[in-house]
């Protein structure tokens, strides 16, 4: 089952290319410990400057192996060593680590994911108190009728250390422009109502907050 570890951190103002730089670097170092990093920006919905490190792992074993890879390569802390003698460091602020687990056992597969995304839609969700279930249930049921309609369903994760009661969802699209062009097209009615039944005994998220970046990843 997959596994997404996410850095989110502030570029502080000017350290652009800096930040960029290291990227490169983090990069080179993780392929050689199995990992891989790709590298957002926010484009809209949350705090400027605000970008994401991720790491996507098979399972759980192997993000163990991959975490316990880079915490004994030396390379690792010589890098970082080297990154605070830089005139200007630090470049960035860290705001939160979070490892998420994805849900696709029991809310369905996704379908038609674009591969490397150029832009990514989140949806960054707390769920209520006791409605996991009721959302396992409609995830279900959307991811269905969507499939039916042919229109394609993203990705579900859910959080495995901190507040385990975030949700986040994405949906990877070429451009922005596709993006918009997904969302005029709207939601099917049958869904609309499918969300409306879902929470008719109260909220089923105690927030949501939608991201929209774009993958900045060096090549």
């Amino acid at each position: 089952m997959t596994i997404m570890r996410v850095a989110e951190f502030t570029v502080n103002p000017g350290k652009g290319p800096q930040v960029m730089a290291g990227a490169r670097e983090m990069q080179e170092l993780a392929n050689v410990d199995g990992g891989n990093i790709a590298f957002y920006q926010l484009i809209s919905g949350g705090t400027p400057g605000t970008m994401f490190a991720t790491t996507v792992l098979e399972d759980l074993e192997s993000f163990g192996a991959v975490s316990d890879a880079v915490n004994n390569n030396p390379k690792w802390a010589e890098w970082m060593a080297h990154q605070s003698e830089l005139p200007g460091f630090p470049f960035s602020t860290g705001v939160e680590v979070s490892v998420l687990q994805d849900l696709h056992a029991e809310v369905g597969e996704p379908s038609d994911l674009i591969e490397n995304p150029g832009i990514v839609v989140v949806y960054r969700q707390l769920l209520a108190p006791g409605k996991r279930d009721a959302f396992i249930a409609m995830a279900k049921t959307i991811r269905a009728m969507l499939k039916e309609e042919g229109r394609p369903v993203g990705m579900t994760m859910q959080s495995l250390f901190g507040n385990t009661s975030v949700i986040m969802r994405s949906m990877g699209y070429e451009s922005v422009a596709a993006w918009s062009a997904a969302q005029n097209a709207g939601w099917p009615t049958a869904v609309v109502d499918v969300l409306k039944n879902a929470q008719a005994d109260g909220p089923m998220f105690e927030s949501v907050e939608c991201l929209l970046v774009r993958d900045v990843t060096p090549a």
